[in-house]
Formats: C-alpha cells, sequence, structure tokens
C-alpha cells in the first residue's frame, strides 16, 4: 500500500492538474499583488494642520475676549468656530450663550441712551444708542433714535406736493427760492431736482424771520449776494471791488470782513452742493456766526457728518460680523475722515487689521 502511494508521488501529475495548480499560483500571486497597492495610513494633510491650527487660535482669542468682557469680539469668533465645526455642541451652547449676553447688553446700553435723551444730553445718548447697535445691530429702537430723533430740531420733514420743485419748495419753506440749495444738499436729490410726489424731504430749520434772509448786502452798485453756489462772476467780482473813496479805515476794515465772509459763504455752499460736509464744515466755522445763516447751516452740516458717520460705523460693524474685513476696514476708515476724534472707530479698525493680518498668516 505505501509502496503504491510512493509510486504515485513520483509519477508526473496529469496536465489538468497541472493546470488548476498554476491557476491557483497565479490567483494567489495577484492578491499578494493586490494587497502591496492596497491604500496605507497617510499622515494628515497640510490643509488638515492649518485647519486645526486656525481652530485653536480662534478659540485661545474667543476665550481671551470673553473673560475680558468684549462679548462682540468673543461672539464673532465663537460664531466663525462653528461655522468651521458645525457638530461642535460645546461651541454651539457658547454661541447661544453669548447671544443671550449681547442682546442684554444691548438693552442695558438702550435704556441708558433713552435716560440721557430724556435729560437732554444728546451726545451722550448718541453715544449709547451706537453701542447698542454695536451688540444688536437691527435694534429698531436705537435706530429710530439715531435717524429720527436725535435732530436736536436742526431738521424737519417735507412731503413732496404734485407740481413741487426744488425752488418752489424754497420759496414755501425759506421764503426765497435761490435757497433751493438746502432742498438737495442734504436729500439725495440730484442736480435736476426731479422730484416725486409723496417723497419725504429733510428740511434743515432756519429762523422764519424773513428779515434774516433777506440777501440785502449791498454792493456798490447795488448787487446782492445771493444763496451759496449761486454766485454770478460779477456779483463775485463785486465782492473783491475797494470800497468807496474817502470810507474810513474803520469801515473799510468792516467792509473787508463782510465781502470774505461773503465769499466763505459762497464757497461753503459750493462745497455743500458736491456733499462735502467736512470741508464745507470746516469752511464755515471760519465765517462770523452772526452772518446770515451761518450758524444754522453749521449745525444742520455738523448733524449730517454724524449721522453718515454712523451710518458708514454701522455698515463697519455689519460687514465685519459677516467676516467682511475688507469692506469693514474700508466703512471705519470712512468714519474717521468724518470724525477723525472717533476713538471707537479707531479701536474697531485696528482690530480688523490685526485679524487680517492673522488670517494672511493662515
Amino acid at each position: 500500500m505505501t509502496s503504491s502511494i510512493m509510486a504515485m508521488l513520483r509519477c508526473p501529475l496529469p496536465i489538468a492538474l497541472r493546470r488548476s495548480f498554476l491557476s491557483i499560483l497565479l490567483f494567489c500571486s495577484l492578491v499578494l499583488l493586490l494587497s502591496a497597492c492596497a491604500p496605507q495610513p497617510q499622515v494628515p494633510a497640510p490643509d488638515q494642520e492649518v485647519f486645526v491650527s486656525l481652530s485653536a487660535t480662534l478659540r485661545s482669542k474667543a476665550l481671551e475676549y470673553e473673560n475680558r468682557g468684549d462679548l462682540r469680539q468673543a461672539l464673532l469668533r465663537w460664531s466663525i468656530l462653528q461655522t468651521l465645526n458645525p457638530r461642535d455642541k460645546e461651541i454651539t451652547a457658547k454661541v447661544e450663550k453669548l447671544k443671550r449676553e449681547t442682546r442684554a447688553k444691548a438693552t442695558e446700553h438702550f435704556q441708558q441712551g433713552v435716560v440721557f435723551f430724556q435729560q437732554g444730553l444728546l451726545a451722550d445718548a448718541r453715544r449709547e444708542f451706537l453701542y447698542t447697535l454695536t451688540y444688536e445691530q437691527d435694534h429698531p429702537e436705537a435706530l429710530d433714535y439715531l435717524l429720527n430723533r436725535l435732530q436736536d430740531n436742526v431738521f424737519t420733514t417735507y412731503q413732496v406736493q404734485k407740481g413741487d420743485t426744488c425752488k418752489e419748495i424754497a420759496r414755501k419753506i425759506y421764503h426765497d427760492p435761490d435757497k433751493e440749495f438746502l432742498v438737495t444738499v442734504f436729500n439725495k436729490v440730484d442736480s435736476s431736482c426731479q422730484l416725486s410726489p409723496g417723497t419725504d424731504l429733510k428740511l434743515v430749520v432756519l429762523d422764519q424771520n424773513p428779515a434774516k434772509f433777506a440777501d440785502a448786502m449791498p454792493q456798490q452798485d447795488g448787487a446782492r449776494v445771493h444763496a451759496p453756489g449761486r454766485q454770478k462772476s460779477k456779483e463775485m467780482a463785486d465782492v473783491y471791488s475797494p470800497g468807496e473813496a474817502g470810507a474810513s479805515n474803520e469801515a473799510q476794515a468792516v467792509e473787508g470782513g463782510a465781502k470774505q465772509n461773503a465769499l466763505k459763504y459762497d464757497q461753503a455752499g459750493k462745497l455743500l452742493d458736491q456733499k462735502k460736509y467736512v470741508e464745507a464744515l470746516r469752511l464755515l466755522h471760519t465765517i462770523d456766526a452772526d452772518y446770515r445763516d451761518v450758524a444754522k447751516l453749521v449745525a444742520a452740516t455738523d448733524t449730517s457728518i454724524q449721522q453718515e458717520a454712523d451710518s458708514h460705523y454701522r455698515k463697519g460693524i455689519s460687514y465685519y460680523l459677516s467676516e467682511d474685513l475688507d469692506k469693514a476696514i474700508k466703512e471705519w476708515e470712512e468714519v474717521l475722515r468724518l470724525r477723525p476724534d472717533d476713538l471707537k472707530a479707531k479701536k474697531d479698525l485696528l482690530n480688523a487689521r490685526r485679524l487680517k493680518e492673522k488670517i494672511k498668516k493662515f
């Protein structure tokens, strides 16, 4: 029996069996080859490392601002983290907590603003209402105070009637059609003064005594100095004409000062027509305060500057919270052009620039 088995082993394998064995061998080789080519565990990609590093930096800054009490800056960074880590429950809880706290802060500043407003401290009230908007940018009551109630009687509202023109409105409101520039300068009205019935216009409040509206600055030829931006070349030449022969030095000095006032008044009007409020205000401050309606124009121009600066500041906050740092920086730069001493805008602009530089590094 044993010898028979040994004899069989010494015999060559049948052809069919050899073919089967060869197929099995090839199959095993293929399996080994594919196993060698299978994906191996890889080192984390550089992008993932940057993501982790950025998240860690944002978390650290968020906690730092939170500990400092700067809820707005903290909320901004936690909100960015929530976008990067939408499933992180801790981050979501932080965002909700800070939203509640910022709403409470907005309420606190708004109520303080109302107190200041009732006490007649309008600058302090404006500051508190702006703080309110830094915490809750769409706060309707704070917006109402800033846009409509903090005017200190500088402006009144006029609704355009059918057939109204800027000259006609100036005639009705100011008793002088040449004061049409006061209709266009503080409203979004183009030079052609196309008005739609029902439109509300913001008109500066002037002394309604017609005597104070009389453009009665007598010149040698009896010409009169008209409203800013409406002087004719001949009238401007008259402003520079010498006084009558034989006039006393004192009279000449008075007349010279009046002519300078007239020239500056005209130049300020042109700047107002061009919406260059800062430059116009600077020039108006150099005119005698009791000259014509300069005092009211100064108040109206200053109010317009404050409103424009407030608008740019709010836009900057909105862009900042939307993570559009370039636009936020641009808006706050405009605030400082209009209001160079605005410490809040300076601080926010500096923070935005620093954050932009840090993000660039990643």
